[in-house]
């Protein structure tokens, strides 16, 4: 299982492994300004492209895969995918990624109220 977080911040300067700068709080009351300097603990990426993130890891069973199959998409037909399970704090994520591409196919996020899925839709090569 690969594990994601969301880190705040606004400007930092990533040096090996820690952040350094600052972090400006907007308030209707005024901004504050506080220093940033924190050891990572590990790379870091947007969050709003960890499906293309998860698709770049070296996939195989036994590392982070949950199965690889045969799953039937809408627009593509069939595909041989890994399916791959994805800790999101409070959405956990299953992400479908084509075996010979590398490419998302398929991301579900599973919420606390519901669930949506986000399906490629656009043809691979």
């Amino acid at each position: 299982m690969i594990r994601h977080a969301v880190l705040p911040g606004d400007a930092a300067l990533l040096l090996d492994n820690a952040a350094q700068g600052s972090v400006v709080f907007h308030t209707g009351t005024g901004d504050s300004t506080v220093a940033l300097d924190q050891t990572l603990g590990g790379p870091l990426f947007d969050s709003n492209v960890i499906d293309l993130v998860v698709a770049s890891l070296p996939l195989k069973a036994g590392f982070t895969v949950r199965e690889r199959a045969t799953v039937a998409f809408a627009k593509l037909g069939p595909r041989d995918v890994w399916v791959v399970s994805v800790a999101v704090p409070g959405a956990p994520a299953t992400m479908w990624i084509d075996t010979k591409t590398h490419v998302p196919l398929r991301v579900r996020y599973d919420l606390p109220t519901a669930s949506f899925t986000d399906e490629r839709i656009t043809p691979l090569s």
